[in-house]
């Protein structure tokens, strides 16, 4: 290392410092000495600078260990309150569990008792069935009932059309029966017995039996053979129709009716009617009259065969 010229204060080789080489051989050493202390200064002023950076690092390092503790502490609270939560929140799952068991015990105890009530409904339902299956028979049956009775009332009614006509017919011949009669009556009341031949009256056994019972009456000698001949006409007429209750009551009432208006003849002979006569043939017009049961006040409706 050379001395610069401010140490050297302006020493020359004239000077007596200048050719002390035990001097110089002294600064030549503390040189020597200055320049290795230099170098190990550098050295440490290397190291120190090293030593700065590392701290800086270091310095870098704890503020971001800072930062990750202030981040872990954040961290750690928000586990705290996630613990806290999480606690709240197993607290009310186990309530809301307890909750569901009772509400499944419910369910549990509901679905026993809606079983109970489908059972039970099944077996109304299967007694309902059954009813209607045995009313549905009993419908067929009674169907089958009332066509078989609808059947015989039709029959019956044909049958009874049947008897209406044949009735109807009878009536006729009854109407037409009881208008000759009429006729030949009103020809013997023109024509007494004293003007007339006699002649004798058949024997009681060989008249023709009457269905009526024969009451005894008081008639004069002149109308003793009309009531004969009614009782003729009437047994006549019972064996041309056919003899039923019906028949005999219209029988009785037309002899009752008969001898009511033979006694009217014989205790009122002036008021007797006259039938009408023909003007072309001159004989009594034959009008059929309708006889009623109400002339005889022992008179009684007599049902017809089968009413009974």
């Amino acid at each position: 290392m050379a001395w610069p010229d401010e140490l050297k204060g302006g020493l020359s080789p004239g000077d007596g410092l200048f050719h002390d080489t035990d001097l110089w051989q002294h600064i030549s050493y503390l040189d020597g000495k200055v320049v290795k202390q230099s170098k190990k200064l550098d050295v440490l002023y290397g190291e120190l600078a090293q030593r700065e950076g590392q701290l800086q690092k270091l310095e870098r390092q704890t503020e971001e260990l800072g930062a990750d503790k202030l981040a872990l502490r954040e961290l750690a609270a928000q586990h705290k309150r996630a613990t806290d939560q999480a606690t709240l929140d197993a607290a009310q799952v186990a309530k809301e569990k307890a909750q569901l068991e009772a509400e499944k015990q419910a369910l549990a105890a509901d679905n026993q008792g809606l079983q109970e009530l489908v059972e039970a409904m099944r077996v109304v339902a299967l007694q309902k069935v059954a009813h209607h299956k045995h009313a549905a028979s009993q419908a067929t049956l009674d169907a089958a009932r009332l066509a078989e009775e609808k059947a015989q009332l039709e029959a019956e009614k044909w049958a009874l059309e049947a008897k209406k006509q044949a009735l109807e017919a009878e009536n006729q011949a009854l109407h037409e029966l009881v208008a000759r009669h009429r006729s030949a009556t009103d020809k013997n009341d023109l024509f007494p017995p004293s003007n007339r031949p006699t002649r004798p009256l058949p024997a009681p056994q060989q008249r023709l039996a009457s269905p009526l019972p024969v009451q005894p009456r008081s008639h004069s000698s002149k109308h003793s053979h009309a009531y004969g001949h009614d009782i003729t006409v009437a047994g006549a007429l019972q064996q041309r129709v056919h003899a039923t209750p019906r028949t005999a009551t219209i029988l009785e009432a037309v002899a009752n009716k008969q001898a009511n208006q033979d006694g009217d003849k014989e205790n009122n002979p002036g008021k007797r009617k006259v039938p009408a006569a023909d003007k072309q043939t001159g004989k009594p017009v034959k009008t059929p009259r309708k006889v009623k049961a109400a002339a005889n006040p022992a008179h009684k409706e007599v049902p017809a065969d089968g009413d009974e």
